[in-house]
């Protein structure tokens, strides 16, 4: 897939259960990934190594605090 094309997704709660699964079909179709995940940085850093077609950014934030979780949020663009 040309780089410049490639189709980006940011999944929520990807570092365990339904998310990182939701990850890793997206990665194993050649999607880029954006990992996010609220409290186990390490297990989201694991996924993303383990994904093929990285680099796959990492986003860390409580998505239940409405102003961490807009547009606005540190690491929001991908």
């Amino acid at each position: 897939m040309d780089e410049e094309r490639k189709k980006t997704v940011l999944v929520t709660g990807a570092s365990r259960g339904i998310g990182r699964a939701c990850a890793e079909a997206f990665a194993g179709r050649g999607w880029r990934v954006g990992i996010h995940h609220h409290a186990n940085p390490a297990a989201a850093e694991a996924l993303a190594d383990s994904l093929p077609g990285g680099p796959h950014p990492l986003f860390r934030a409580d998505l239940g605090e409405a102003a961490l979780a807009g547009p606005g949020a540190p690491g929001a663009q991908l």
